[in-house]
């Protein structure tokens, strides 16, 4: 899984959450660095927040993973909601508030018992 979160305490809460579901998470803290990161690993989840500040927002960062992997489930958490109206995340990204952080936790959830019953 990846996470795309520039906020250090969103990024240790993500980390604690994601713990025991996730051993192979790996966080990056703006666009440039995820869309690189994109580019030579795979992920099953790529999570980005929506404004990551200079260099490349969320949406630029689904974009690639869209490209990179088309498998992942892409997810955008945001507090800035009305962003995604102006600039549309890739077909099938699943949209959440900051508010909702418990869904998007348990869309994680559920995708990993997903790939785990696939696993031979």
């Amino acid at each position: 899984m990846l996470v795309v979160e520039d906020d250090p305490l969103v990024v240790r809460m993500l980390e604690r959450t994601f713990k025991k579901l996730v051993p192979d998470l790996r966080c990056e803290p703006n666009a440039p660095s995820a869309i690189e990161t994109l580019a030579k690993e795979k992920f099953d989840v790529v999570w980005t927040d929506l404004d990551l500040g200079v260099g490349g927002d969320g949406i630029d960062v689904l974009v690639a993973a869209s490209e990179t992997q088309p498998d992942a489930l892409l997810m955008v958490v945001t507090g800035n909601i009305h962003l995604v109206a102006k600039r549309a995340p890739p077909l099938g990204t699943r949209v959440f508030a900051k508010t909702e952080v418990a869904a998007a936790v348990a869309c994680v959830r559920e995708h990993a018992a997903t790939l785990a019953s696939k696993s031979p």
